[in-house]
This record gives C-alpha cells, structure tokens and sequence, in this order.
C-alpha cells in the first residue's frame, strides 16, 4: 500500500510539473502573439511637420506716453507734496488737452534716499519722489502736443513713447490667412520632395506678436516753450506664427 500510494504521487506531481509546462509555454506563445498583434497594430502615419508665418504691416493709431516728474528736497514730506503738486499739474494739463482720465494711468511711484558716503556716519541729505504716468494719446498727431503739454506743467522726466494699434483683430486676421497658405506651400514643397502627397491636418498652434518697441524721449528734448516735437509714428508689423502637422500619403 506504502508503495502504492507513493507511485501515485510522484503520478500527480508528474503530471502537474506537466501541466505547469504546457501553461507556460502557451502563456509565453499568447505573449509573443500580442506582442506581434500591438506590432501590426501600432499608428504608421507618417508626417509632415512645418511652421509658416504671415506679416501684416498696418499704421499705428495710438501712441502712448511715459512721462512723469522727479522732485528732490531736503526734507521728505516736502518732496512728496511738491511731487503731488507737480503731478496734479501735469494731469489739469493733459485733461485740458483732451486726454481722458482712463487713459492715463499710474505706472511708478518711488522714493530714493540720498546719503552722503563720504562721510563716516553717511548721513541722509536728501529725498528724490518720482512719480510716473502712461498716457494713451488717441489722436496720434497730437503726441508732440501733449509731450510739450506736460513739459510746460512741470513733467521733467519723459521716458518713452511707443506707437500701437487699439484694435489688432483684423490685421490678425490677415496675417493668419497668410500664416497657414505658407505652412501649407512648405508643406506640399516637402511632400512633392518626397514622392507623397498631403493629406489633412492632423494638429495646429499659433503664435501672434506686434512689433513696436517704445523709443526713448529725453525731457530736454521739449524744453519749456522750446515748442512741440515732430514724431514719426511709422508703421508696425503684426506677426502671426502657426505650426501644422499634416498627413503624409
């Protein structure tokens, strides 16, 4: 019975070694299968990748303004009250030359301490309070007008002025339409390059600029009663990037 029962289990233990062996051969073949089934069905498309860009020149009609005033005095509370003063001058000013209150607009308000380093303790000696406004002139031929404006009403810093577009919508337009005809002739260049045909879009990203960097204006340049200054607003140039991924047949 001992011997039996023994040759009956080295049987099931045969036979289940032979199992485990034949499971994991089939495991290993359903592996192999899947991996070749993912081979066969993974995404082949080929593409064409390009960028295109379209340039629109247009005329400025606004030009903005950065002007402001510097005050220096011994004491602090002085300094700030006549920069105040000066500032509320310059704003009764450019009001009275047709700028509206929304279009000037609080840009700086600073205080620099001014000390005496040569001496041991470096005593204070003096504050400067500047205080600094852009101011958005919608009749473009009026800028020199109202840069002298200010000067007369007490503005002795003049930082700046930049041309600009109030509304860009249109000329974005444009510059779009032209954006994706070049992708697109890039495109079909590159394809015909390549013995293919295009085929449709598969992804696209844009990106817009406006050129017109702001262009320094010294004060001393519209010196009291030294009369308006001549500005040329130029032209401006919107740019509009777009990337396009197409299929390629």
């Amino acid at each position: 019975m001992r011997s039996s029962f023994a040759k009956g289990t080295y049987f099931v233990a045969g036979v289940l070694v032979a199992v485990a062996v034949v499971a994991a051969v089939a495991i290993g073949a359903w592996d192999h299968d899947g991996s070749r089934a993912t081979a066969i069905q993974t995404d082949t498309t080929r593409t064409i990748n390009v960028s295109g860009e379209g340039i629109v020149s247009v005329t400025p009609d606004v030009a903005v303004l950065n002007l402001g005033v510097n005050i220096r005095d011994p004491q602090l509370a002085t300094a700030q009250s006549n920069a105040t003063t000066a500032m509320n001058s310059v704003r009764d000013a450019l009001k009275r030359a047709g700028i509206a209150d929304k279009d000037v607009q609080t840009t700086n308000y600073s205080v620099y301490v001014e000390q005496d380093y040569n001496q041991p303790n470096q005593p204070i000696i003096g504050y400067n309070v500047t205080q600094m406004v852009t101011v958005k002139v919608r009749e473009i031929g009026k800028a020199g007008e109202v840069i002298q404006t200010a000067v007369d009403a007490g503005a002795n810093q003049v930082n700046g002025i930049w041309f600009t577009l109030e509304d860009t919508s249109s000329a974005v337009r444009q510059a779009r339409e032209l954006a994706v005809t070049d992708a697109r002739s890039r495109a079909e260049h590159l394809a015909s390059l390549s013995n293919a045909t295009l085929g449709s879009v598969l992804t696209i990203s844009e990106g817009t600029s406006a050129s017109g960097a702001p262009m320094p204006y010294p004060a001393a340049a519209a010196e009291k009663g030294g009369g308006a200054p001549s500005l040329d607003p130029g032209t401006l140039q919107v740019v509009v990037t777009v990337s396009v991924s197409y299929v390629m047949q």
